[in-house]
C-alpha cells in the first residue's frame, strides 16, 4: 500500500471517531438533562407533600441537598411527619428514593462518558499522529502491517464495546 492509501485510512478513522464522539456526547447530554428534570419533578412532589411539616424548607434546596436534608433530619421530626400523615411520609420517601436513583444513574453515565471520551479522543489523536507520518509508514512495510492489522482492529473492537455499552446505558434509563 502506498502513502495515499494510508493517508485516507487515518483521515477517515479520525473523522469517523470525531463524529461518533459528537453523537454520543449529544445523547449523553440529553440523558443527563432528562435525569435532571426527573430529579426536579421529584423534588417538587416532595416539597408539596411536606409544606405542612416542621423544620425543613424544601423550596430552598435542590434535589441532592433535599436528599441529604431528609436523610440527616432528626428522627423525632421524621416521626412527627409520619404521625401527622403517613401518606405524606410515604410520598416523601418515595420521591427521595427516586432522586437517589437518578443521582446514581447520573454518576454512572458521567463515569462511562469519561471513559468513552478518553478512549476515543486518544484514538483520534493516534490517527492524526499517524496521518502526519504516512510517507514514513509507507516505507516501513512491517510497521504498516503491525499498525493496520493488529493495533487498529483491537482498538476498534474495544471502542465498539464501549460505544455499545454506553448507548445501552443511555437508552435503558
Amino acid at each position: 500500500m502506498n502513502a495515499d492509501t494510508l493517508y485516507w485510512l487515518f483521515s477517515t478513522i479520525a473523522q469517523t471517531y470525531g463524529a461518533i464522539v459528537g453523537i454520543i456526547g449529544m445523547l449523553t447530554i440529553y440523558r443527563l438533562q432528562t435525569l435532571s428534570n426527573q430529579m426536579e419533578n421529584c423534588r417538587k412532589n416532595a416539597e408539596e407533600s411536606v409544606k405542612i411539616s416542621v423544620g425543613l424548607n424544601m423550596s430552598l434546596l435542590d434535589a441532592e441537598n433535599l436528599v441529604k436534608a431528609w436523610i440527616n433530619k432528626p428522627q423525632d421530626q421524621i416521626r412527627k411527619i409520619k404521625e401527622s400523615s403517613l401518606d405524606r411520609f410515604n410520598i416523601i420517601n418515595r420521591e427521595v428514593e427516586k432522586i437517589n436513583k437518578c443521582i446514581k444513574q447520573r454518576n454512572d453515565i458521567r463515569h462511562d462518558f469519561k471513559s468513552f471520551i478518553f478512549s476515543h479522543v486518544s484514538m483520534i489523536i493516534l490517527a492524526i499522529i499517524l496521518l502526519t507520518q504516512v510517507t514514513l509508514l509507507a516505507s516501513w512495510e512491517l510497521m504498516y502491517i503491525f499498525i493496520v492489522f493488529l493495533v487498529f482492529p483491537a482498538w476498534l473492537m474495544f471502542s465498539a464495546f464501549i460505544i455499545i455499552s454506553l448507548c445501552l446505558d443511555l437508552v435503558k434509563g
